[in-house]
């Protein structure tokens, strides 16, 4: 205890710390700082590990929504292809949701996206 008080009035008596003290500060700080900065570290790796699921998530979810948006643009031509008349109360508004001009033929392309969609919708029956 003796000691500590001697180290006081020394601080005093200098006007600042001593280099014991100021080294001892320093282990003291750098040990806080370097937790700190673990825990920062393990809290950005938690963070980009839920990031990376979320991620996956959403990029497995966005792989179903267009697979399944590409199997209705094809059931959608497989009914354009069977009501393609140019006045046809059916075709018309699927030629607009297509994007096909009211007058414009559908392409072999297209024919056949529409036939392979009605043999994924109905494998034993055919289109």
């Amino acid at each position: 205890m003796r000691e500590l008080q001697e180290r006081h009035l020394q601080f005093h008596a200098d006007g600042g710390l001593s280099v014991e003290w100021q080294a001892a500060a320093r282990i003291t700080l750098d040990a806080q700082e370097k937790a700190a900065l673990k825990g920062q570290a393990d809290v950005l790796d938690a963070l980009n590990t839920s990031q990376a699921h979320e991620i996956a998530l959403l990029k497995a979810e966005l792989a179903s929504v267009k697979a399944h948006a590409e199997a209705m643009e094809g059931l959608l031509l497989l009914a354009l292809y069977h009501h393609q008349g140019g006045s046809s109360p059916v075709g018309q508004p699927i030629r607009k949701a297509l994007g096909i001009g009211q007058h414009d033929h559908m392409t072999d392309e297209q024919i056949e996206r529409g036939k392979d969609a009605g043999r994924a919708a109905h494998p034993k029956e055919g289109a």
